[in-house]
């Protein structure tokens, strides 16, 4: 062999030692290739475990049963932390699921607070109402506290079909439309006999939301419940249908009248006369209210310039507060 043949030969061996290796290089990039596109699922895996963790933050029914004592029974929205930035933002154009209207109001009337002290309401605080949908009644309404938020209601003009709800944030002080709540709440099954031009009452008693009507002779409540499933309030669900008050005494103004729970206690209150400075207080014992020895009175200081035809009453812990909602 001479010497070119020997080059030649030489040439060859390292040719054909490169090529393997340069596979093997490919090969590393590929796999390289594939955990890098492994990685890229986890992000998605990430945003998930964000999405879950919105619920309670946006006001989930999780989260509210957690503080309010059953998710089975919360109103509080189910849309997620998307509809309550909204809400609380101030874009009250936008709706969550139960939503209908594109319209809103941005100046409500304001809620006096009152707090018993003694047999006496005296006021206590003042707060603005913000958003809403432009067919609200504000003259129609009913307030609850549920351990967690007080929760503002109100009917629409055209019936007693469903109502709004706002919520009181404590950070700007405000009741606000939709904030921490499903907007809007249909009511189903009203009987014919229920009067809603005589308003609404409302309760939370621990597990169930409850939402009262009386009929146009004041001897007859009507109770809905919160079904959580259809997200609706409906006429006997974990509820009496029907509810007697008996034993009224003479010159109460049904006018202005409330419900309210304190644990497993159901009440009903109502103006003692037309003055409107006291109020009759009635227990529920099985599907009947009798009235209680004690009248209640209110101090009318800090409220000569208020117009109220109606009142709402909350026991919360050891506290029992007064909200009128000032409608002019």
């Amino acid at each position: 062999m001479d010497r070119n043949q020997a080059t030649f030969s030489n040439l060859l061996v390292l040719i054909f030692a490169f090529v393997p290796a340069c596979d093997d290089a490919g090969g590393g990039e590929d796999t390289t290739q594939g955990s890098s596109t492994t990685g890229a699922v986890e992000p998605t895996a990430t945003a998930g475990l964000s999405d879950t963790t919105q619920g309670p933050t946006g006001g989930s029914t999780t989260g509210a049963g957690e503080t309010g004592g059953g998710a089975e029974t919360s109103p509080a929205t189910t849309s997620g932390a998307q509809d309550t930035g909204e809400a609380e933002s101030g874009d009250a154009g936008s709706s969550s699921e139960g939503g209908e209207t594109d319209d809103v109001v941005r100046d409500g009337p304001r809620v006096h607070i009152a707090t018993l002290q003694g047999d006496t309401f005296t006021l206590t605080d003042s707060l603005p109402v913000t958003g809403g949908p432009a067919d609200i009644d504000w003259s129609r309404w009913g307030l609850l506290n549920d351990d967690a938020y007080d929760r503002l209601y109100f009917l629409p003009t055209d019936g007693p079909d469903a109502v709004y709800q706002f919520a009181l944030n404590t950070s700007t002080g405000a009741f606000e439309y939709g904030y921490e709540s499903l907007e809007t709440i249909d009511i189903v099954g009203t009987p014919a006999e229920a009067d809603p031009g005589a308003g609404f009452g409302m309760a939370y008693g621990g597990f169930t939301y409850a939402l009262y009507m009386l009929d146009a002779t004041h001897q007859t409540a009507f109770g809905f419940g919160f079904e959580s499933g259809l997200q609706i309030y409906e006429h006997g669900y974990d509820v009496p249908e029907t509810l007697t008050i008996d034993g009224a005494p003479d010159g109460i103004d049904w006018s202005g009248w409330a419900t309210a729970a304190n644990g497993s206690t159901t009440s009903l209150y109502a103006f003692a006369s037309e003055a409107h400075d006291a109020l009759v207080h009635f227990e529920r014992s099985g599907n009947t209210f009798s009235p209680l020895d004690t009248t209640l009175s209110l101090d009318p200081t800090g409220l000569e310039d208020v117009s109220f035809d109606d009142f709402a009453v909350v026991h919360d812990g050891d506290v029992t507060r007064l909200y009128i909602v000032d409608v002019d």
